[in-house]
């Protein structure tokens, strides 16, 4: 399943999809631009992000 993620740091939006591996991951995503916690999973289900717009919030390039 696809969906949009926006940063709350500083506007950066990413396209987050799941895998289902057979082994039990645990870790936490911080966007590229910012450094901003995003999300935090620990299971079998791995998220991917990828980055698809730049930073909207004045400041950040």
């Amino acid at each position: 399943m696809k969906m949009q993620k926006e940063c709350a740091g500083c506007g950066a939006v990413y396209e987050r999809t799941e895998r289902k591996e057979a082994f039990h991951d645990k870790d936490s995503f911080h966007c590229q631009e910012c450094g901003a916690f995003m999300e935090r999973w620990n299971g079998s289900r791995i998220p991917k992000f990828k980055l698809i717009s730049s930073p909207k919030k004045k400041g950040w390039t």
